[in-house]
């Protein structure tokens, strides 16, 4: 039994239903490349790093076209 309780992630949920909806069952080395390639995934753990404060978004331009997000870190403790 699989249990379909949403987490707080929505990294995590979104893996979570694409391993519940999978047709075949695969080994965790799959499911890492699989998982590793899902659309805009840096953007969107950074930006959940950010809403718990420990992360913060800075926008930047490069050659004064180009805009570029960097996601420095506020509170180091988390990671200790």
């Amino acid at each position: 039994m699989i249990d379909e309780t949403p987490m707080e992630d929505s990294v995590i949920n979104e893996a979570l239903l694409l391993m519940i909806n999978s047709k075949r069952r695969k080994n965790i080395q799959a499911w890492v490349t699989k998982l590793a390639t899902m659309p805009k995934l840096k953007e969107k753990v950074a930006k959940g790093l950010c809403k718990k404060g420990i992360l913060k978004e800075e926008e930047t331009k490069i050659l004064l076209l180009f805009k570029s997000n960097r996601y420095p870190e506020v509170d180091p403790q988390p990671e200790r």
